[in-house]
């Protein structure tokens, strides 16, 4: 599920209970493009993780890489993108929350790129093991974009 960027600098935070993911599977925020990363939980057979994973030049079968990951302490997480543009680069800062109050950074920046036939995106996804004949679901409670907010003095956006 992807939708187009909607401004030059924004957040995107989702609430998901990934208490019903099968072993294998795994589900999360997905930036999209010629290179794409996510946060997202996965479900192993020892429990749950919160990884930060990273594909560049995905269209040439380039593999993923894991650059870091978190044991899954709770069975809801809050997963957010905060997004920068800065000399047409978009940067993306990846963090999670327990609380939805205090949000830890994953520890790599990503710098998303345009796909070939479609533009950078963002959204949801879930994946799953192709050889199995039942399979487990996460659940979303909302997902939200916002803006930097405006100073009302000056009308420009507070860093």
């Amino acid at each position: 599920l992807l939708q187009k960027l909607p401004a030059q600098a924004f957040t995107v935070m989702t609430l998901i209970d990934a208490s019903h993911l099968r072993a294998g599977e795994r589900s999360g925020l997905l930036m999209m493009g010629q290179n794409y990363a996510y946060i997202a939980v996965v479900k192993t057979k020892n429990g749950a993780r919160l990884v930060h994973v990273t594909c560049l030049d995905a269209p040439d079968g380039t593999a993923e890489e894991e650059s870091s990951a978190v044991a899954l302490r709770s069975r809801t997480v809050y997963l957010r993108i905060s997004v920068v543009s800065s000399l047409g680069d978009v940067i993306c800062n990846f963090s999670y929350s327990f609380d939805g109050k205090r949000f830890r950074w994953m520890d790599d920046i990503f710098v998303a790129k345009p796909g070939k036939w479609i533009g950078a995106k963002v959204g949801l996804f879930a994946l799953g093991p192709a050889n199995v004949t039942t399979r487990g679901h996460a659940d979303y409670d909302w997902f939200r974009f916002s803006l930097p907010r405006q100073s009302s003095r000056t009308g420009a956006r507070a860093r």
